[in-house]
């Protein structure tokens, strides 16, 4: 288990720029690697990389949906446009593309498994769809709406979680299902014929 006892909002925006700063770095190395493209040297060596970012967001992620103070909200703000440009700069960069697409487009006759074509394939949709090949202007246009995006989403996550704090049933699927499904309390429940039913089924009054 991550040690959560010696996590602290304040360790998150260094450990998050560190880790982003580091996987740039290996996704350049891939990126202008003297050899040819292959399976090994690109595709193998892009799934190798970005272990640390992984690690710190993926705790900065349990956080986000668990812990969200105040403090742990600022940082979010804050590292929501960044950590959107970071996707962008991997995502963006042309000669890494570039491999890539020259691994999927020799898949046939480079002796790949199924799953090493399948991840060619996947890796290139990906790229593709996140706008790889788009021209520079285009490039550049796309990664301002991303960190846009990413600053409304971080935003409307925190009003939708302020909004819902001071209730007393959350207003969640998990949260409203088992309260319609066992509440006594019709007027609690509305007036809904097939949660009567469903209520009269399972024997509780309606």
């Amino acid at each position: 288990m991550p040690p959560f006892d010696r996590i602290a909002v304040e360790h998150f925006a260094p450990a998050l720029e560190a880790a982003m700063a580091g996987q740039l770095a290996e996704i350049e190395t891939i990126a202008q690697h003297p050899a040819a493209p292959g399976f090994e040297n690109t595709l193998a060596a892009l799934e190798r990389s970005g272990r640390s970012f992984d690690r710190a967001s993926r705790m900065f992620n349990v956080f986000r949906r668990t812990m969200s103070s105040a403090g742990f909200q600022a940082v979010e703000r804050e590292m929501a446009p960044k950590m959107a440009a970071f996707r962008d700069r991997i995502v963006q960069n042309e000669k890494l593309f570039e491999r890539i697409a020259a691994v999927f487009d020799a898949r046939e006759g480079a002796a790949l498994t199924p799953e090493q074509r399948r991840l060619a394939w996947l890796k290139r949709t990906e790229f593709l769809r996140s706008g790889a090949a788009l021209k520079p202007p285009a490039k550049l246009r796309l990664s301002e709406l991303n960190q846009q995006l990413a600053v409304l989403y971080s935003r409307f996550g925190q009003n939708v979680l302020a909004d819902e704090s001071g209730g007393v049933i959350l207003n969640t699927r998990s949260s409203v299902e088992p309260f319609l499904t066992y509440s006594g309390y019709r007027a609690f429940r509305g007036r809904d014929p097939a949660i009567d039913a469903l209520m009269r089924k399972r024997g509780f009054p309606c």
